[in-house]
């Protein structure tokens, strides 16, 4: 997974698939693509305890690789937004 530079937008490129996921960094909103094709959306649920995502993938045969991404996307903002409301940043 391979963040792209954007303003106000989440943008990755799923290297192996050559699928895209694009979102709205305020409103938790994000659609994967392939070229033609939206292959899964998840919107974050809102006034829940924790994280809360409701997730349609659209090809029963693609729910792994779909979980599996959504998983590393959830861990990638979560870890940004740490970092922001952190005191202490540690570059490796």
């Amino acid at each position: 997974m391979v963040k792209k530079f954007t303003f106000f937008k989440a943008s990755f490129d799923i290297s192996p698939f050559n699928w895209v996921v694009e979102g709205d960094v305020f409103n938790h909103h994000y659609i994967l693509r392939d070229e033609s094709t939206e292959i899964m959306t998840v919107k974050k649920e809102w006034l829940t305890w924790g994280d809360t995502y409701h997730v349609t993938i659209n090809e029963e045969k693609l729910v792994l690789p779909c979980l599996a991404i959504m998983i590393v996307l959830d861990l990638v903002l979560h870890n940004k937004k740490s970092q922001n409301h952190s005191t202490a940043f540690h570059n490796n």
